[in-house]
């Protein structure tokens, strides 16, 4: 027991010292990026003889000191992490030759991904992000039942209620979708799946889908989708052409080479596909995204 207690305590000594080893060196890395020092001390300050408690169910436990890590909800965490991520690639990357070719410039990290997964994400991921979000709107639409039962509330508001509440819950972040035959039938078959509740209308009815739509007098979800697809596409095309996502749009992997068969559908293919339903050619798409009024 004795011999546990000792190198419980040696653990917590060297867990302090490296602790201290890494407050030292965050001060110099922050130094290293024109911080000032005075700055860098009230940083360090916020830190010094931190102390938390944890919330459980029957109450919150008693006070400890907080060696390692930085304050959750503080705004300078999420700044001072940036910094010594930023540090690290570029120590790691200085003397290397890992870069792809990215319009006039070469890339060595992408720490902010976001923009290029619009090109890159796979059909079998969106398809899972799509069901998703259909599941999570449905269980919004079965907690109002009440009110798409009620006699008492006119069809109107409803409707209103509908696109207000079940919609956006079904096409959050939908922007990135690319657009398939599989996508398009689980948004629309939803789609009219609860509008179909709300008039009250059975399969006994014998009530053709365009009746519903001409009904009710909204969209397909698969349009509005693809509306808000071509919304993100315009202010991504009137971003300066040098920016790294306007760059992505028309981006193509130096030495690049695909598999034999079918090319994996991506998001710009989509958006390729929009532009000729409108009639507009993928050059002439810049043009297009100017003119704010159209």
């Amino acid at each position: 027991m004795a011999k546990i207690k000792r190198e419980q305590k040696r653990g917590l000594r060297r867990w302090r010292m490296e602790d201290e080893e890494c407050q030292r060196l965050d001060k110099e890395i922050v130094q290293l990026y024109g911080v000032p020092s005075k700055y860098v001390n009230i940083f360090r300050a916020l830190y010094r003889n931190s102390t938390c408690r944890v919330r459980t169910s029957s109450g919150t436990t008693d006070d400890f000191n907080i060696a390692t890590g930085v304050r959750q909800g503080c705004i300078l965490s999420p700044l001072l992490f940036l910094i010594v991520i930023d540090f690290v690639m570029r120590k790691t990357l200085a003397r290397t030759n890992f870069a792809i070719k990215w319009g006039q410039d070469r890339r060595t990290d992408l720490d902010f991904a976001d923009d290029l997964a619009l090109n890159i994400s796979s059909t079998r991921n969106v398809e899972k992000d799509v069901r998703t979000r259909i599941g999570k709107a449905a269980g919004v639409f079965q907690r109002l039942r009440n009110i798409w039962s009620s006699n008492a509330i006119t069809t109107a508001i409803k409707l209103r209620l509908y696109m207000s509440v079940v919609i956006p819950t079904a096409t959050y972040a939908c922007e990135r979708w690319m657009k398939t035959a599989s996508i398009t039938n689980m948004l629309d078959v939803f789609h009219r799946r609860c509008l179909r509740t709300i008039l009250k209308i059975s399969w006994r009815d014998h009530i053709t889908n365009a009746e519903v739509m001409r009904r009710t007098g909204v969209a397909l979800l698969s349009d509005m989708v693809s509306d808000r697809r071509r919304r993100l596409a315009g202010h991504v095309l009137r971003l300066p052409r040098e920016r790294p996502v306007s760059v992505a749009m028309d981006w193509v992997p130096e030495g690049g080479k695909r598999k034999r068969g079918r090319p994996k559908k991506t998001w710009r293919h989509t958006f390729k596909e929009d532009l000729n339903e409108m009639g507009v050619s993928w050059h002439g798409a810049w043009r297009v995204a100017s003119d704010r009024c159209r």
